[in-house]
């Protein structure tokens, strides 16, 4: 054997690719059988051939650890009471992954798991959203919107008074104009008995506090209680101002000779006007008792006065006036009170130049990309009077009679700020690059752990494991017709595989996810950010960020489209957050069946959840473990919710049928599972059953596991 030729390696090349699925053991069989004895060099010549490297290269492969139990961290017991089943990813390919992860795996760093509900103290529901389905609602337009005056550098462009700065502290007294969250630190109303993110209960009244919890409050985390910065006050100044003005109005609506754009239209120069009269009444930074009368935008419907009056036109200026006539210690500037005017009258005439001048200002400074960019460039405002007209050349007059509309919110659209003309001062970017290690990330992470949980032994190396180390991999098409339906099937740019995404202010890092991405979803692992910038409420903002980033893929790709946010966990309040973005679907952990959380939610809150089905399973629930499926809300035949619950009848299928397919790396050898030697198959067919019962027979037939990582 050690002395053949060319031709007699060729030939032994070709009977390895031939054999290869028999595994090497049996390839030696067949070579002793034909050529005699052989010594390592022929089996050194097997292992480095093209086709065992190319498979072993293109191949998911895991080294099963079995179940073990630990602590829990959701309800934090002392004893370990959750018990996950766990494997070591030397290697994972992404569309591999995503089959485990649509079962109800999920991996932290290389450690790859997955829960036994019926054996834990809680239940770890996987939770997934339909990207294109979910949408911003008022609380996160509010999050949105305070991002938004943030980036504008607010302080210098409106002035607007600010309450008297107070801290927010984890124990928030009931003077506080609002209270925090003691869960995920939102502010609420003060009248609010939740938090409005999470859902959280509000935290009971506090009295003076023993030395225990002074003590406490002296902790890393006390770095959070500081005054509230002065943009975030004029912004909830701006919101308190808005409400007071639209809450006395009486909205009239006319069908006769209306157009969404007069609508569209008279909103935004409401939405104007209430900005620039905000200024007048308040134009420092001291604090002041004035308050914004109700008012109302009015059209002028009559073609004929149109050149007069102006499309539309508000008497605010009149209500101002009145305002300051009332009380004596407020009053406007000398250079803009005419002289010889009556005190009202004046400066009611004054007001409505003032107030014109403003919004002619914010008019001009209008951005292109705003809808209305055409019409609200020719708009001019004129003070007429004690009034404010405001006149678009190019928008035709309707022919009804006047009406006095004031815009106002609707249930599904609250309307915004006017901050599209404020220049942005900051620049907020958005980058995606590979999960490596630099020390501004850790210097980050670092401190997010100290303060917000309380962490203090982080390591480098730790950091590296949990957040840097991925056994994702997306393999390369091997065939030309592979790589044309990769190049045709609208990839997202950075790839398949582990990412950061980076958030940086002017520059800084303030934030940073790992996400993982998938061929149909995309996974959120871990977020870190920055606790100076606790009031932007970074982990809303990038959540929303990333629900726009998959629905923006999912124009191009349409199979990509889920955002899995990580375990659901009913019973622990840190874990109600996630219930804000809706719809959303669980994973029911007897049928692998998603369901709607409308339709599930009785069998979560009940007695024992875990002997309980989400759904009666279909005629398909044999496959249901593996291809995932989803029933929405009202999908099931039957409307009666006691009827939809049943007691499960046994495994859908037995994996010891699956064992003689699956594949072990095992001394340097691919083998199947019956060609192991004997101890080596009683020591590993229990966990391996389980493993196939939790991961499914398709994807057990396609990852090799490994006795010992490969070299």
């Amino acid at each position: 054997v050690k002395g053949m030729d060319e031709g007699e390696a060729v030939a032994l090349g070709f009977l390895a690719e031939t054999f290869v699925d028999l595994g090497l053991t049996e390839i030696l069989r067949v070579l002793k059988s034909k050529h005699g004895d052989i010594d390592a060099t022929i089996s050194a010549l097997l292992i480095s051939s093209p086709t065992l490297a190319h498979r072993l290269s293109n191949s998911s492969m895991l080294q099963l650890y079995g179940a073990s139990p630990g602590k829990c961290g959701y309800c934090r017991g002392p004893l370990p009471t959750s018990v996950v089943f766990g494997s070591d990813g030397l290697r994972l390919r992404t569309d591999e992954f995503q089959e485990l992860l649509d079962l109800g795996w999920s991996r932290s760093g290389n450690y790859v798991y997955h829960p036994l509900n019926d054996q834990s103290c809680c239940i770890l529901y996987n939770m997934r959203h339909d990207a294109t389905k979910v949408f911003p609602n008022k609380s996160h337009k509010k999050v949105l919107r305070n991002m938004e005056l943030f980036l504008s550098d607010i302080d210098n462009q409106i002035t607007i008074p600010t309450t008297t700065p107070h801290t927010t502290t984890h124990n928030t007294p009931s003077s506080s104009p609002e209270w925090a969250c003691g869960v995920c630190t939102f502010l609420n109303a003060p009248t609010a008995s939740q938090c409005d993110m999470c859902d959280s209960p509000r935290p009971p009244e506090q009295s003076q506090p023993d030395t225990q919890q002074k003590q406490q409050q002296q902790q890393p985390h006390t770095q959070l209680e500081r005054p509230v910065p002065t943009w975030l006050a004029k912004a909830k100044e701006i919101e308190k101002l808005k409400r007071a003005a639209t809450a006395s109005h009486t909205t009239h609506t006319t069908t006769t000779n209306t157009t969404p754009e007069y609508d569209l239209v008279q909103q935004k120069i409401y939405e104007i006007t209430l900005v620039c009269a905000s200024r007048i009444i308040a134009p420092t930074d001291e604090p002041t008792t004035n308050v914004l009368p109700p008012f109302a935008i009015h059209r002028t419907l009559d073609s004929k006065q149109v050149k007069r009056k102006g499309h539309f036109s508000t008497d605010l200026a009149i209500k101002l006036a009145a305002n300051f006539s009332q009380q004596q210690q407020h009053s406007l500037p000398q250079q803009h009170t005419k002289k010889g005017g009556a005190a009202s009258g004046g400066q009611a005439q004054s007001i409505a130049s003032l107030l014109a001048a403003a919004c002619n200002s914010m008019l001009a400074a209008t951005s292109e990309t705003d809808p209305l960019y055409p019409l609200l460039q020719q708009a001019k405002a004129t003070g007429v009077g004690p009034f404010v007209n405001f006149f678009i050349p190019s928008l035709p007059p309707l022919e009804a009679p006047a009406v006095a509309v004031a815009p106002k919110a609707t249930a599904t659209e609250e309307p915004l700020l006017a901050v599209e003309p404020l220049k942005q001062r900051h620049e907020l970017k958005f980058d995606i690059e590979q999960p490596e290690y630099s020390d501004e990330k850790y210097d980050l992470f670092v401190k997010f752990q100290n303060i917000i949980h309380n962490d203090f032994d982080t390591t480098p190396d730790g950091f590296r494991s949990f957040l840097c180390s991925s056994p994702l991999f997306h393999p390369e098409p091997e065939t030309e017709e592979e790589k044309q339906r990769e190049r045709s099937e609208g990839h997202p740019p950075c790839g398949y595989g582990t990412f950061h995404q980076m958030y940086r202010l002017d520059g800084k890092l303030i934030a940073y996810s790992v996400v993982d991405v998938l061929p149909q979803s995309f996974c959120s692992t871990y977020f870190v950010h920055d606790p100076d910038y606790a009031e932007l409420h970074l982990g809303i903002y990038s959540a929303l960020k990333e629900f726009e980033w998959i629905r923006q893929i999912n124009a191009t790709r349409p199979q990509f489209k889920y955002y899995f946010m990580g375990w659901y966990v009913d019973s622990c309040p840190k874990m109600r957050y996630k219930r804000q973005y809706e719809p959303f679907e669980l994973m029911c952990p007897i049928t692998n069946m998603y369901v709607d959380w409308r339709q599930c939610k009785s069998v979560v809150r009940s007695s024992d959840p875990r002997q309980s089905f989400f759904s009666r399973p279909s005629a398909s629930a044999s496959t249901a473990t593996s291809n995932s499926t989803s029933v929405a809300a009202g999908d099931d035949d039957d409307d009666d919710d006691d009827d939809a619950v049943i007691v499960p009848v046994g495994s859908v299928y037995d994996p010891q049928s699956v064992l003689p397919s699956i594949h072990v790396f095992h001394q340097d050898e691919i083998l199947l599972f019956p060609t192991l030697p004997e101890w080596i198959r009683m020591r590993l067919q229990s966990r391996t059953e389980q493993y196939v019962s939790l991961a499914g027979e398709a994807v057990a037939k396609k990852v090799v596991l490994a006795l010992q990582r490969p070299q």
